[in-house]
């Protein structure tokens, strides 16, 4: 059984923080973290890497990734072991390239903000990359939404 973590009093379970840091070392290791502009704390081994340059943590679990213009470059790893990640933001670094089909886990987990500006996006979303993601609503009856037509226009709209 892995010793678990204590992090401000509150309890990480040592599996889910090792698989935590060695996703984020699998990220420093695939897009050149020693020439990245500032990779302040990452990669020593005695750094708790919520306090790494660009990490968030709530709770001991990593919750945002800023790494904007940082100079990444390669090709981004799937970020599974980040099960909590909620924002990324990696734009403007232009040699950075992603695979969203990789980034399946992380899509389908608590992830509400992505932002690969100037990254190159290899492969397409898998059709099922957002089927646990809540729905939208349709509006109240008789109630009209700019832009939207009634099903019975678009049916008129169709036939003309």
């Amino acid at each position: 059984m892995q010793p678990a973590t204590w992090i401000f009093g509150l309890c990480v379970a040592g599996a889910a923080a090792s698989q935590q840091r060695a996703t984020l070392l699998e990220l420093y290791d695939a897009t050149g973290g020693s020439g990245w502009a500032n990779a302040s704390g990452w990669a020593t081994a005695a750094a708790d890497e919520c306090a790494w340059h660009g990490v968030t943590c709530a709770g001991g679990r990593v919750v945002a990734l800023d790494l904007v213009e940082n100079g990444l470059d390669g090709l981004l790893p799937a970020l599974g072991g980040l099960g909590a990640l909620e924002e990324l933001f990696l734009a403007e670094n232009v040699g950075l390239s992603a695979n969203l089909t990789s980034l399946k886990p992380v899509l389908a987990g608590n992830l509400t903000t992505l932002d690969l500006g100037s990254a190159e996006i290899v492969g397409g979303l898998p059709d099922d990359a957002f089927a646990d993601a809540p729905q939208p609503r349709p509006p109240p009856a008789g109630v009209r939404v700019p832009g939207r037509r009634a099903p019975a226009e678009r049916a008129a709209r169709a036939v003309l």
